[in-house]
């Protein structure tokens, strides 16, 4: 069954990371070309599962069928003069080595790689939403010039991008 708990682990963090937050970022008010492409992404990613466990299972079904090796078995010994036959002594039981909390792992790796994996795939998918529709997500072009937003009122523009945050930069420098 070790066999099938490691082939359920492949990218299994990742896999994680990509659903959870993915489902979060759709249900955030965000612009609908990203709602889109970030769903994509979740039923690709449940998607991919599929294999996955089909592997888990033909692992499984390999280990059960594989011949195993007889354990515990006793082979008998010659009676003893006038005694009956016993067999040899069980061996002394042998205590189970530390298993970590999480179950089987032979070999523990560190997750990182998969959880930067799932983050940036989500925001590839992001970002790739953003470009898809930009006036939607307040970005607009004017002559030739990116321009975020409006500002927020009150600040002059500052916050929002425009002109004038451009201009109190150019006093300075």
């Amino acid at each position: 069954m070790r066999s099938a708990g490691l082939a359920l682990d492949r990218w299994g963090a990742s896999r994680v990371i990509v659903v959870n937050a993915g489902l979060v970022v759709a249900l955030l008010p965000v612009p609908a070309a990203v709602r889109v492409v970030v769903s994509a992404l979740v039923v690709v990613t449940l998607a991919a599962f599929i294999p996955v466990l089909v592997l888990a299972v033909l692992g499984a079904v390999k280990t059960m069928r594989a011949p195993h090796p007889p354990t515990g078995t006793a082979a008998a010994t010659p009676p003893a003069e006038g005694g009956p036959s016993m067999g040899t002594p069980p061996a002394q039981p042998v205590a189970p080595a530390a298993m970590p909390p999480g179950g089987l792992r032979t070999n523990p790796r560190p997750r990182n790689g998969q959880l930067v994996g799932g983050f940036l795939a989500l925001l590839l998918a992001i970002t790739v939403g953003v470009f898809a529709d930009p006036a939607a997500a307040g970005l607009t072009l004017r002559a030739g010039h990116a321009r975020v937003g409006h500002g927020a009122p009150g600040l002059g523009g500052v916050m929002g991008g425009g002109a004038g945050w451009w201009q109190r930069l150019r006093r300075f420098g």
